[in-house]
């Protein structure tokens, strides 16, 4: 392992380390010929001193990159394809995430995987953890590896601008545009989103309101935050600066922070969450308050993920389609490097407002509610 790739390894999570180096000891035969057994989830956490849950996500993690499979209830080595793409390594696309072993990124992961694989690419996953510096580091390493392109979610900020501007090979990112970079993009349209959530809140009887936004993102580089300010504005409500609030990478070291927002708010205020992970700590911290969830505080969040219909009440939140987003980032990228015409264009996708109980004040008895 190289100065740059030891560089890399140590500013990954800790799933993504031992994730990252499981991959390479495999590819080295470490464990054996492929289609010789595994370990078990208990044997990898360990020799590799994780816990059982996260040496599970693992296991899945590795089935779905294509380095092992389960038959019955083992895992065995399946790594035959790697092999092949690392002698071919003009059929591999590269991907930076911030967090590999967030729910939302490590579906993003899955999807990309499944849609090169039908076009005959493979990828190579990194980690960035939020930090512009260990995206470019990730971005040369990459480049030095030889894949055909990169698709990644960036960190949104202009630190980068120039490192995109001159990077040679075709590149597309996923969620966010950096302004400037002369890359393309492929988007949520944020701003209709948040014109929906903002009617619908006003229609449930909501006067007050949060942003729950997050520190990785600026707030003037923040759509989200701008798309629902602008549509307050629109309607005549102000969204005030002591009633934002950006949460930590470490979301739980937010709690305090959220518990004082939540007690001097008037009630019933209604808070927007960047995405359904800060909306969950905000559950967390109603219960520790005693607030009751849609009566006290109305909550939304962004994304869909899975966990939005199990926990109760059940999460309004804004969907759109994951395989739709990658289709078009990884169809751009392709005819990028085919052609070796490069087009900069931002491509948005049309998201939808799913409303639930979080948020159905109209619903419930609202002694607070008053009209403007």
């Amino acid at each position: 392992m190289n100065i740059e790739e030891n560089m890399i390894l140590k500013n990954m999570s800790r799933t993504a380390q031992v994730q990252y180096t499981i991959q390479t000891e495999i590819l080295k035969k470490v464990y054996g010929e492929s289609g010789a057994p595994f370990l078990t989830t208990r044997e990898l956490a360990k020799r590799y001193s994780v816990s059982v849950v996260t040496a599970q996500h693992i296991m899945v993690s590795l089935r779905d990159e294509g380095y092992i499979k389960l038959c019955g209830k083992k895992y065995f080595l399946d790594y035959a394809k790697h092999e092949q793409h690392l002698e071919e390594r003009t059929h591999v696309i590269g991907v930076l995430l911030p967090n590999i072993s967030n729910e939302f990124y490590a579906a993003v992961a899955r999807t990309i995987r499944l849609m090169a694989e039908k076009r005959d690419y493979q990828v190579v996953v990194m980690d960035t953890n939020y930090s512009c510096a260990q995206e470019r580091r990730c971005m040369k390493l990459m480049q030095q590896y030889g894949v055909t392109g990169v698709l990644l979610a960036p960190c949104v900020s202009s630190e980068n601008k120039k490192f995109f501007y001159d990077y040679p090979i075709p590149c597309m990112l996923l969620s966010h545009a950096i302004d400037g970079s002369n890359r393309s993009s492929v988007q949520i349209n944020s701003f209709p989103a948040m014109d929906k959530i903002v009617r619908h809140l006003l229609k449930e009887g909501f006067r007050n309101f949060l942003y729950l936004g997050t520190e990785q993102i600026n707030l003037l580089e923040d759509d989200r935050y701008l798309g629902f300010s602008t549509s307050l504005q629109r309607e005549g409500y102000t969204l005030d600066t002591e009633n934002i609030f950006q949460m930590p990478a470490d979301l739980s070291a937010g709690h305090e922070r959220l518990a004082e927002l939540l007690k001097r708010a008037p009630k019933p205020v209604a808070a927007f969450c960047y995405h359904d992970q800060i909306a969950v700590e905000l559950y967390k911290v109603c219960r520790q308050l005693n607030m009751r969830i849609p009566e006290d505080v109305g909550i939304v969040g962004f994304d869909d993920l899975p966990m939005t219909t199990c926990i109760v009440p059940p999460l309004t939140t804004v969907r759109y389609r994951i395989p739709t987003m990658v289709e078009i980032a990884l169809d751009q990228l392709l005819k990028e490097a085919e052609t070796g015409v490069h087009v900069c264009d931002n491509y948005y996708v049309e998201p939808t407002l799913i409303t639930r109980e979080s948020t159905a004040l109209s619903k419930k008895s609202n002694p607070h509610s008053t009209e403007k």
